[in-house]
């Protein structure tokens, strides 16, 4: 159960320079030479039985647009986690530590076909103590994304997601939609992220997407999963370009 509940979780802590949605990656990057400080804030109820793997997490990252069509992504995550996942038997409670470093490259073809396509290329890195007390694994992962506009600012984005954590190999889908919440294209967008895998784990993540000023977007959700799944999740993130 730790093992299974740990690979979940490592999935969905690869996407956090997501740039349109919560959890997905999108088609949009950094243009050349802009930045983006990204942070979020994550509480994770794996379990709704078992609140020993309850977890939090605070995620600071910077993205960077090399070109373009090319983005840099590093972020880091700074978490806490509930006894559930600690391996070894002689150790009850872990204080919150950072539990691991993640770089990521995205790369967007130019616009040609009725559907955008970008491709993501990611790697995990736990710390130490990451290593020794959730047995904590490195991650490579590999994110096709295919994506389309459509009326005034609304968006359909489709992720295929194929990774390695350890010795184990994962393969993951996720659809999300969103549109804007009032006659202002440019004002506060509401969507939902349906994100699963191919054994059977389905979760639901209605989101809202605030513009607070115009290089400034606040994003905020909750969702709920199946058995097979997270069973609930509270997501809130800013991002700041410059």
């Amino acid at each position: 159960m730790k093992k299974l509940l740990y690979m979940l979780i490592t999935g969905t802590l690869l996407a956090h320079h997501a740039m349109e949605y919560i959890e997905m990656e999108s088609y949009s990057t950094a243009f050349k030479g802009e930045k983006i400080f990204h942070f979020h804030y994550d509480y994770y109820v794996e379990d709704s039985d078992n609140p020993i793997f309850d977890h939090w997490e605070l995620t600071p990252g910077i993205s960077y647009g090399i070109t373009n069509y090319v983005m840099f992504d590093i972020h880091a995550h700074f978490a806490k986690f509930g006894r559930g996942f600690i391996v070894d038997q002689n150790v009850t409670e872990l204080s919150p530590f950072i539990e691991a470093l993640a770089m990521s490259l995205q790369v967007r073809l130019k616009k040609f076909m009725p559907l955008d396509i970008a491709f993501v290329f990611d790697y995990e890195i736990p710390f130490e103590r990451s290593k020794k007390y959730l047995d904590g694994k490195e991650v490579y992962e590999g994110k096709i994304i295919l994506s389309r506009d459509f009326g005034e600012h609304s968006n359909i984005t489709m992720n295929f997601t194929f990774s390695k954590d350890g010795e184990e190999f994962i393969k993951e889908w996720a659809f999300g939609i969103k549109t804007p919440l009032s006659s202002d294209p440019d004002g506060i967008a509401g969507g939902i992220e349906i994100l699963g895998d191919y054994g059977g784990a389905l979760f639901f993540l209605p989101g809202l997407y605030m513009p607070i000023e115009e290089n400034i977007i606040f994003k905020a959700g909750i969702g709920a999963g199946n058995s097979k799944s997270t069973s609930l999740r509270a997501n809130v993130t800013l991002m700041y370009r410059f």
